[in-house]
């Protein structure tokens, strides 16, 4: 029988003839290796339905992936030869990397996962040491069509502006500087006229939408713009996140709604994730995963700009500009659920815990172990390996 995998551990033996019996991954080239993933159902807020198309954030450090170069078994520099299949071995996911290290393996990727259940464990692979010439990588597959804009800002040492979603809705950079974000790299902004902003609206209309960010801040002024999708400076035609003055009044939604007073300071220099969901006439703030507060709204947006740091209106008002740090900022045309926004936090908060990392196998195979050995052949009656 299989052996029991604890979330959050690694190099994990997968039993040698379940090993065996999946298909290997081989489209247009030959794959040497892979390693099992299995996401912990327990991870997961999914009780009845499965999350469908959830994008996990597979972050490891692993020698292996190093590339072959610095003594990895991973044949591209830039990893362009890794692959990641759902559980049956040989279906390809879609994934993007956001960062990648050759020298030591550490890697930052988004993996589309068709159907992520909260009952049972979903097992997917990865698999590298390719001779494929082909770069495997499809970043704007990992995001579909509810996304409108993704935004990972930065790896760390490149700050990146662009949209990783098929919509290209790219930021213009305003002295942002690069930073060490919640995941990778994030931005910094200082404050003065600090802020990021798109070309083109994002997303208009009056119906299902939510948008999330991480930040970390210990700054008491305000009001503080953290996300302003704005059309114009009156009330109900924008959609907003912030801080009033002091650090427990959280703003969002329609400008000019009722605020959101807390007990819990979320400007106390540590990463948190905001994230807020618009029905057509509620909207509902999440903070860690866990809603904070929910409240009757209307907006109907015509044609707005999204502006990252600061208020829309007066974007180099240096008295509404957020001052900290943002990672990975997104929009989405749907109303998220409450089942999408905790398993997303628990995931990105996380990802160690969210799911164990196997052994290596190599042609689909293992030993009792969890070392990983060559595929037994046969040659004249003789086994040899």
């Amino acid at each position: 029988q299989s052996q029991t995998r604890p979330a959050g551990t690694s190099g994990v033996a997968i039993n040698n003839r379940v090993a065996s019996s999946l298909g290997w991954y081989a489209s247009g080239s030959t794959w040497s290796y892979r390693k099992p993933i299995i996401i912990d159902h327990n991870k997961v807020t999914a009780t009845t339905t499965a999350i469908a198309s959830f994008p996990i954030l597979f972050s490891v450090t692993d020698s292996d992936l190093k590339y072959t170069g610095s003594g990895g078994l991973v044949a591209s520099s830039t990893a362009g030869d890794i692959v990641f299949t759902s559980s049956d071995g040989t279906t390809k996911l879609s994934h993007e990397i956001e960062y990648y290290a050759s020298t030591t393996g550490q890697i930052i990727a988004w993996v589309r996962i068709p159907s992520l259940s909260g009952v049972t464990d979903t097992t997917i692979y990865v698999y590298y040491g390719s001779n494929t010439t082909t770069y495997q990588p499809n970043p704007t597959g990992v995001w579909n069509s509810n996304f409108k804009g993704v935004w990972h800002l930065s790896d760390g040492t490149i700050l990146t502006t662009n949209d990783s979603t098929s919509n290209a809705n790219n930021l213009t950079n305003h002295s942002g500087v690069v930073a060490t974000g919640q995941i990778g790299g994030g931005i910094n902004l200082l404050g003065g006229s600090d802020y990021l902003v798109t070309a083109s609206a994002v997303i208009t209309g009056s119906g299902n939408m939510s948008y999330s960010v991480w930040f970390k801040s210990n700054d008491t002024g305000g009001p503080k713009h953290v996300f302003n999708i704005n059309d114009s400076p009156v009330n109900n035609q924008e959609m907003t996140l912030g801080f009033r003055g002091g650090v427990n009044v959280v703003f969002y939604g329609p400008w000019g709604s009722p605020d959101s007073p807390g007990t819990t300071n979320y400007r106390d220099n540590a990463w948190h994730l905001a994230t807020v969901v618009y029905d057509g006439s509620t909207k509902k703030l999440y903070l860690d995963g866990a809603q904070y507060d929910s409240q009757s709204a209307s907006v109907n947006i015509a044609s707005a700009l999204t502006y990252i740091g600061a208020y829309g209106s007066d974007p180099t008002n240096s008295s509404f500009n957020y001052v900290g740090y943002l990672d990975e900022a997104r929009i989405v045309g749907t109303n998220l659920g409450a089942d999408w926004i905790t398993t997303e936090y628990a995931n990105q908060s996380s990802p160690s815990t969210f799911y164990s990392y196997g052994a290596r196998q190599v042609n689909g195979r293992q030993n009792s172990s969890g070392v990983s050995t060559p595929a037994t052949k046969l040659r004249g009656g003789v086994k040899f390996r």
